[in-house]
């Protein structure tokens, strides 16, 4: 089966190869597979994030590093427990080390050595930053998109 990756499919010759293996596939097994993926996220959706992070510590003093674990913590590890792909294994994980019965400090330790972020598709990861945001706010931080 052939397998084709096509990004930003604007260009005819895209479509017409796609088809080409389609009605390959089709004529050799009488089926052929599609799946659509989103793609990944820009560099304007991390570099977003890391700026908030920077805004958050400014305001609150801590440590760069643990605004970024807590976040993670508080507003991506929801997210990411519910993705298809990733989250039942995930969510396995931080119960058989017992995650949620570490302190609070021990817990944004343990989130330095966990993807979070790297894991969401660009739409889940959109979703952390709002919760990030929403949750700022709440404690008086009013985070905006760079870009306005």
């Amino acid at each position: 089966m052939a397998k084709f990756v096509i990004k930003n499919a604007t260009v005819d010759r895209d479509y017409k190869a796609l088809a080409q293996a389609i009605e390959s596939d089709l004529a050799k097994k009488g089926w052929c597979e599609l799946s659509i993926k989103e793609s990944k996220r820009g560099l304007s959706a991390n570099a977003q994030q890391h700026v908030w992070y920077q805004q958050i510590s400014d305001e609150t003093g801590e440590s760069v590093e643990m605004v970024a674990c807590r976040c993670k913590r508080d507003y991506g590890l929801t997210i990411v427990f519910q993705d298809d792909d990733v989250g039942s294994i995930l969510s396995w994980q931080f119960e058989k080390c017992g995650f949620w019965k570490l302190t609070d400090e021990q817990q944004l330790k343990f989130m330095k050595t966990i993807q979070v972020t790297s894991l969401m598709s660009p739409t889940q990861h959109y979703k952390f930053r709002d919760n990030m945001r929403e949750g700022m706010r709440d404690n008086g931080i009013f985070l905006e998109y760079l870009n306005g």
